[in-house]
C-alpha cells in the first residue's frame, strides 16, 4: 500500500457539514485576480453576496439534483422565487394563464401587483384540460403556471398534458412543486420547464427558515439568477445552511408524511 503523504492528506480534509459563509464581500489578493473573476476565469468565484454565495449555491445544487434539473437558484422566500420566475419571463403586455387554485399569495401577486406593470392573468381550473387548452390557445401566454398539488385545496394537475398544451402554444410550463416535493413528483421528468419550491415548508421542515428555490435548464436559470441579483432577492447564508441541514432528513420526513396521509385516506 502506498504511504500517504501527511502534508497532502491534511489539505484534502474537508468539513462534513458546510460552514456558514457569513460575509458580504470576498477578498482578492491583487487586481489581476479580480480581473480574472470578472472575465469568468475563476469558476465558482464570488465577490459580493448579493450576486450569490456558497451556501445558496450548495442548496440550489442539491434541490436541482433532487428534481432532475440542470441548475437552480435560491431566493429569499417562496414569493420571491415566484416573482423572479414571472418577472424574468414576462414583458409589458405579456399574459399568464394560471390555475385558479394557486396559493393565495401567488394569486394576489398575479391579480393585483403584476397587473400594474401591464401583465395580465387568466385564471382557469387546471383540472379541466379542455378549458386550459382553449385559454392557452386564445391568450398565447408566456407562462402557464400551476401547482402539482394545490395549496390548500389539494387538487392534482396532469403535468404531462399541461406540458403538451403549453409547448404546443409556445408557453413555458412553470410548476410549483412545494406540496409534492420531488419525493412524490418530479415535474421536469414529465414535461415542466421550471419548478419552484417554497423551501419554508417540506424541504425546510422545521418552521425555522424562509426560502424559495427555482430549478430548470441552465439557460433560463441564468436569466432568473441575473434578475434575482438585480432585484435583490438573494437568500441569506444562515437560512440556506439551515435548509441544507434539513435536506438530510427530508426523505425520512416525507416517507412518514406520505404514510400518515395514506392511513388518513384509508
Amino acid at each position: 500500500m502506498r504511504k500517504t503523504n501527511r502534508k497532502e492528506a491534511w489539505k484534502r480534509i474537508l468539513p462534513h457539514v458546510s460552514p456558514i459563509y457569513q460575509t458580504s464581500v470576498y477578498d482578492y489578493p491583487d487586481l489581476d485576480s479580480l480581473d480574472d473573476y470578472y472575465n469568468g476565469l475563476i469558476p465558482g468565484g464570488h465577490i459580493y453576496s448579493r450576486n450569490g454565495l456558497p451556501n445558496s449555491e450548495d442548496l440550489a445544487t442539491q434541490v436541482a439534483g433532487f428534481e432532475g434539473a440542470e441548475a437552480g437558484i435560491v431566493c429569499s422566500s417562496g414569493m420571491a422565487a415566484i416573482s423572479v420566475l414571472l418577472l424574468a419571463n414576462l414583458t409589458q403586455g405579456g399574459h399568464i394563464v394560471a390555475s385558479s387554485d394557486l396559493y393565495g399569495g401567488t394569486t394576489v401577486l398575479l391579480n393585483e401587483e403584476l397587473k400594474r406593470f401591464g401583465a395580465n392573468t387568466t385564471l382557469v381550473d387546471a383540472e379541466d384540460l379542455v378549458l386550459v387548452e382553449r385559454e392557452v390557445r386564445l391568450k398565447k401566454p408566456k407562462v402557464l403556471l400551476v401547482e402539482t398539488i394545490s395549496n390548500p385545496t389539494m387538487k392534482v394537475c396532469d403535468i404531462a398534458e399541461l406540458s403538451r398544451i403549453a409547448h404546443t402554444n409556445g408557453a413555458t410550463l412553470a410548476v410549483d412543486n412545494t406540496f409534492a416535493t420531488p419525493f412524490v413528483a418530479k415535474p421536469i421528468d414529465i414535461g415542466a420547464d421550471i419548478v419552484m419550491h417554497s423551501g419554508t415548508k417540506f424541504l425546510g421542515g422545521h418552521s425555522d427558515l424562509t426560502l424559495g428555490v427555482l430549478c430548470g435548464e441552465a439557460k433560463p436559470i441564468r436569466r432568473m439568477s441575473q434578475f434575482s441579483t438585480r432585484f435583490g432577492t438573494i437568500a441569506g447564508p444562515f437560512d440556506c445552511w439551515l435548509a441544507t441541514r434539513s435536506l438530510s432528513t427530508w426523505r425520512v420526513r416525507m416517507l412518514n408524511s406520505c404514510s400518515n396521509a395514506s392511513k388518513l385516506a384509508e
